[in-house]
């Protein structure tokens, strides 16, 4: 096993040119997902709420290897626990990630499952109709384009994909 992400992911020495809301250091890191079309492409999320992605995760000298904080480049982005990511298959910059606590604690950045496309900072909350829930497991399948989430005490839920 070797070592490949840097303090920064839960503390404040990774940060972007804007921020929205709090720093959102410390916790752990939660959720990781490989992209399947590019080993090279990583993303990553703390428990604070910070979204990372790599795109050399795969670099021979682990030491190298750059996380880029995506969270602060969104207004929108709930700070609450992230509990799952899914890569797009075809897509290595394209993501859905849920996150807990529903809306609640946090009015103005209300759903708990977004859709997030690295470079363009396109950063939107995905289709409604998922029950307030845990969601906690995400996986796509892009023969179906369809999200399935596994939610606590409410079974999976399909949602189509546009």
């Amino acid at each position: 096993m070797t070592w490949i992400s840097p303090p920064g992911l839960t503390n404040g020495r990774l940060t972007s040119p804007v921020t929205y809301g709090a720093d959102r250091s410390g916790g752990h890191v939660a959720a990781l997902e490989r992209a399947y079309s590019d080993t090279n492409t990583l993303w990553a999320a703390t428990s604070t709420g910070r979204i990372f992605i790599s795109k050399n995760a795969d670099d021979a000298n682990p030491a190298a290897v750059q996380f880029i904080r995506l969270d602060s480049l969104a207004p929108n982005d709930p700070p609450r626990y992230p509990t799952a990511i899914s890569v797009d298959h075809t897509n290595p910059n394209h993501a859905w990630i849920t996150y807990s606590g529903y809306n609640s604690k946090t009015p103005d950045t209300p759903g708990h499952v977004f859709e997030v496309t690295f470079n363009s900072t396109v950063w939107k909350r995905a289709p409604a109709g998922l029950p307030n829930v845990n969601v906690a497991d995400l996986v796509y399948v892009p023969e179906k384009d369809a999200l399935y989430a596994a939610t606590h005490g409410q079974g999976v839920w399909q949602l189509k994909v546009q």
